[in-house]
């Protein structure tokens, strides 16, 4: 949504932030386009999270014989005292291993003369690429925290035992000095995970909360609070950073189904703003094929509660929003030719929309494709109500659908047809929502991603490219609907 990298022969994958005094520092694996394997950290530096700008690569992979000529892997930058220590990863010979480097001013990176300073330790994990499902020995992803005079470091790892789905766990490093590096037993984790990858530990209002990426690609059998949200940012919980780590109620962050056509690799830092979380957009892979490639998501809030974690609405965008669409509420003129299944009415601010059997839209005038729009929807009776965007002269575009019947929110492909308005869900989470009982929804559609909140909750962030339409719509889906304060900015992000 926010940025990839301006080279088009470059693509972004996972991502970690690095705010320093008035700046953010935005460190990514950098693949060429096209292709699957990391050849370089990428950096983009910005003052607002929004308006990104690259600069010169922090890391570029080895030549040769080199320790890290393989695949580079996702890393972590940390200060310790005037210097910057940006530790990540690479594949020699099927198994990863970590390396430093060293700068004085995030711009300028040395790698350190010791690499690599930490392989898989066969006491504990899995070090021989033969054992392991995917060829390939996890030890990388880290995330380091002050721990007494040094550090920890968690890594994405697998136990030497056990079965080979559920060998998946999080290894522990200790350090001095960032450069040299003790490894010890894993986190106590469930087993019942291929790969945790990108971990994350932060203290949170009490409690102690792992984050990690996971998904059916591996090969496990994932089940999650909501079935719609398998490959994604997984959450567990403990009372001490040590564990013992459970499921809570809700145990998945952000994510989609097996396809990945939306958010992936939630990370979070310490901010001014509170702990903020950021996140990758993956855009659609064929199955079992394809080359990542994503964008930087809109950062949010990370809030805490008795079932989890939530995402919630930061207003970075406010500076970049335009005059509001006058008058919010008024119809396009309708083609009467056509016979309309719904009824629908405008009046005090609000609409109302009347549909016995099918789907209909009411068009509305003004025109907008980058857009914030926040409303109130309740549906009074029966099934469905929604929202239509970047809509073309046809009336083929995207869509948002709340089902009542279904508890589910989701992003739909939206098509008039001949008896009204047909859909298909690009991506849906399963949410308990309830009749006549009024929604605050709020949708943001910039370049090719499409967020949906629900009282400021983030719900999804989905990948939905090739619209270029403008046109906006209510939708009322074998319903009574009202939409009442309705408003939309269009966004005007360089």
């Amino acid at each position: 949504m926010l940025f990839q990298t301006s080279r088009p022969d470059r693509a972004l994958w996972d991502c970690w932030l690095f705010p320093h005094e008035d700046r953010y520092h935005l460190f990514y694996q950098q693949k060429r386009a096209g292709e699957r394997d990391t050849t370089a950290v990428g950096h983009a530096v910005s003052t607002d999270l929004v308006r990104w700008a690259d600069v010169e690569p922090a890391y570029v992979k080895g030549e040769g014989d080199a320790w890290d000529a393989g695949p580079l892997r996702t890393g972590t930058t940390v200060r310790r005292g005037d210097r910057f220590y940006l530790v990540n990863g690479a594949a020699q010979g099927g198994v990863d291993k970590l390396g430093v480097s060293v700068s004085d001013d995030l711009l300028h990176w040395t790698k350190y003369p010791g690499n690599p300073v930490s392989a898989p330790d066969p006491r504990w994990y899995e070090a021989d690429p033969a054992t392991g499902p995917l060829d390939n020995v996890a030890w990388r992803d880290p995330c380091i925290l002050p721990d007494g005079d040094g550090y920890i470091a968690y890594l994405c790892a697998r136990r030497a035992t056990g079965p080979v789905s559920g060998r998946g766990t999080v290894a522990t490093l200790r350090s001095p000095d960032l450069l040299r590096w003790e490894a010890g037993p894993p986190l106590d984790v469930p087993a019942c995970f291929v790969m945790l990858e990108v971990p994350d530990v932060f203290e949170l209002d009490g409690r102690w909360f792992l984050l990690h990426s996971t998904t059916p690609r591996f090969g496990g059998r994932l089940q999650t609070s909501d079935p719609d949200l398998v490959a994604g940012t997984h959450v567990l919980w403990a009372e001490r950073r040590d564990g013992p780590y459970t499921r809570p109620p809700r145990d998945v962050l952000i994510g989609s189904r097996m396809e990945l056509t939306s958010a992936w690799v939630c990370r979070t830092v310490a901010t001014p703003f509170g702990r903020l979380a950021y996140y990758l957009n993956a855009y659609p892979q064929p199955f079992g094929v394809g080359a990542p490639r994503g964008s930087l998501g809109l950062p949010k809030l990370v809030a805490a509660d008795d079932r989890g974690l939530r995402l919630r609405y930061l207003p970075l965008l406010d500076p970049f929003r335009g005059d509001p669409l006058v008058p919010p509420l008024a119809a396009a003129p309708c083609d009467p030719r056509r016979e309309r299944p719904g009824v629908w009415a405008i009046g005090d601010g609000a609409a109302e929309g009347r549909v016995a059997i099918g789907t209909d839209a009411l068009a509305l005038r003004g025109e907008a494709p980058d857009f914030m729009l926040i409303a109130t929807v309740t549906v009074l009776a029966g099934r469905g109500a929604g929202l239509g965007f970047r809509l073309d002269d046809r009336g083929i575009g995207l869509g948002v659908i709340l089902d009542v019947e279904a508890g589910s929110v989701g992003v739909v492909e939206l098509a008039r047809v001949a008896c009204g308005v047909a859909w298909r869900p690009l991506a849906q989470r399963q949410v308990p929502l309830r009749p006549d009982t009024p929604l605050s929804l709020r949708v943001i559609a910039l370049r090719d991603v499409v967020e949906v909140l629900l009282d400021d909750d983030l719900l999804l962030s989905v990948v939905a490219e090739g619209r270029a339409g403008g046109g906006l719509a209510l939708v009322a889906d074998d319903a009574h609907v009202r939409v009442a304060d309705l408003r939309v900015w269009p966004l005007r992000v360089a």
